[in-house]
């Protein structure tokens, strides 16, 4: 072809592909299309802000995540995880993983007992409780998500030389 017709754009070609005539080169796991519950959702918290919002209360400082401009946060109280609508929404994009992790869950202490402490150990900055653990697997089993979530690795969950110990993930 000369060089001039190969720089000129194709008018009037029409090519249709047929799918189900391609030979398959790989699959994906049904649950590909995932979401993303932060921890701190589900926990309750300091978190972002809606768009528009004017509330002003910000986190306390002990909350605040480095880099981050605290007035961009507020209170969130705890997502309600057995919201019906929520649950026939999120049913409809199953199979999933649900990934229940987040920055927050990085310094969460998980209170495996049925009355948390009031306020996080030294070397955490969140609890999240047994309920709303149990409120997560309800949530993944209503909707057939698989949970997937992270450890904490704050220095609440570290020895004295700094190095991250397991006896928290094993819980």
């Amino acid at each position: 072809m000369p060089p001039a017709l190969a720089q000129q754009p194709a008018s009037g070609l029409r090519t249709a592909v047929d799918s189900a005539r391609l030979r398959r080169v790989g699959t994906i796991d049904p649950r590909f299309q995932s979401y993303n519950v932060e921890m701190i959702e589900v926990m309750g918290g300091a978190f972002w802000k809606p768009y528009g919002s004017t509330i002003s209360a910000s986190p306390a400082s002990h909350d605040a995540q480095l880099g981050i401009n605290v007035s961009q946060f507020e209170y969130r109280p705890p997502i309600d995880l057995a919201n019906a609508r929520l649950r026939l929404l999120a049913r409809a994009l199953g199979p999933a993983y649900i990934r229940v992790a987040g920055t927050w869950a990085n310094s969460v202490y998980f209170a495996d007992s049925d009355t948390p402490p009031a306020k996080a150990p030294d070397g955490f900055r969140g609890v999240l409780t047994r309920q709303q653990w149990r409120g997560v697997i309800a949530f993944a089993r209503a909707t057939d998500a698989k949970i997937m979530t992270s450890f904490a690795i704050s220095p609440g969950v570290r020895n004295r030389s700094g190095a991250w110990t397991q006896d928290m993930a094993r819980h």
